[in-house]
């Protein structure tokens, strides 16, 4: 799945030039990790299959916070009538009969995710791409004789990597499934 953000929105937001290769694999993996701590991919809008386990209740949850069209269900295999399901744009599916026990044993055909990411997110990604790109390896400190650099640490005697420092946890909260799977 494509980047949360773009090449050229890292250029602009770091004023660094670094090869594009090197931008485009800090922006995939930290994509990856938010996507990884949001619990669903975010952006873009997609349409596809996800299979879910029963809940055993009316309500049902699909891993998703931006749901936007419900195409199809089924249920242990068997087709089920949409005008018997009411959705909402969290991702909830509810009916009046309860839901399959089953594991996975839901499967449905949605349309879900943003457009594009949100501004907070596409922030986060480009923080933490930046903050890798200082130092990937993790290095604190270098010197060579009498010049020394020393990078922005988010953790003792850790920096570079792609991570999420906590406040930018707290703010993708907003995007996060509450127990992604």
């Amino acid at each position: 799945m494509e980047a949360l953000t773009t090449r050229d929105e890292f250029y602009a937001f770091t004023g660094m030039t670094l090869p594009e290769d090197r931008v485009d694999l800090l922006l995939d993996i930290a994509s990856g990790i938010v996507r990884a701590r949001c619990g669903w991919h975010i952006a873009p809008s997609v349409t596809e299959t996800l299979t879910v386990d029963g809940s055993g209740s009316s309500l049902l949850a699909l891993p998703t916070l931006h749901l936007t069209a419900l195409s199809s269900v089924t249920e242990d295999g068997e087709v089920v009538d949409l005008d018997d399901v009411q959705w909402s744009t969290v991702g909830l599916l509810t009916r009046a009969t309860a839901w399959t026990t089953r594991l996975n044993g839901v499967s449905a055909t949605i349309t879900h995710g943003h457009t594009t990411a949100p501004a907070a997110v596409v922030g986060i990604v480009l923080m933490a791409a930046a903050r890798a790109s200082a130092s990937p390896t993790g290095v604190v400190r270098e010197q060579v004789g009498e010049f020394s650099v020393t990078y922005s640490q988010h953790s003792p005697n850790q920096a570079g990597g792609v991570v999420l420092l906590e406040h930018e946890q707290r703010v993708l909260e907003r995007y996060s499934i509450s127990n992604p799977a």
